[in-house]
């Protein structure tokens, strides 16, 4: 099931480094990353290496993991501090939001209409519209 969802966040054709945090899994979650793409970084074991994936040249792929389970905050903190990109996409491993639409995110930030864009499932329409020209002022 998570080699579905990685497969769909790597066939989008964006140039791209792909960092999974890892928050301390305990279901075979982190074995499988880690057999599949390696260590890139841990709490413990701050080496870092970068492995390619066969199935896309553009795209790197990082595994980065907590010993235990700290939460959300703090797995967006260690993915942060490791993107090496100009832009940063948020996907959590529920896929939410489909990767079919990362263009159209990022088309937003690159042509200077805004710095930061959030998805959300609450806004549409008008709403949407009014919030999109608050947040991007």
């Amino acid at each position: 099931m998570i080699e579905t969802k990685i497969g769909r966040v790597q066939n989008v054709e964006i140039p791209k480094e792909l960092i999974i945090v890892d928050d301390g899994s305990t279901d075979g979650t982190r074995e499988w990353l880690l057999k599949r793409f390696g260590q890139g970084s841990s709490d413990e074991e701050k080496s870092q290496k970068e492995f390619s994936d066969s199935r896309a040249d553009c795209s790197r792929v990082r595994v980065l993991t907590h010993q235990h389970n700290q939460g959300k905050g703090a797995a967006l903190k260690t993915g942060f501090l490791h993107a090496r990109g100009s832009i940063v996409i948020v996907q959590d491993a529920d896929l939410e939001y489909s990767p079919e639409n990362y263009h159209r995110l990022m088309a937003l930030v690159i042509t200077g209409c805004t710095d930061v864009v959030y998805g959300s499932w609450f806004l549409g329409g008008m709403k949407r519209k009014l919030a999109t020209r608050l947040l991007s002022g």
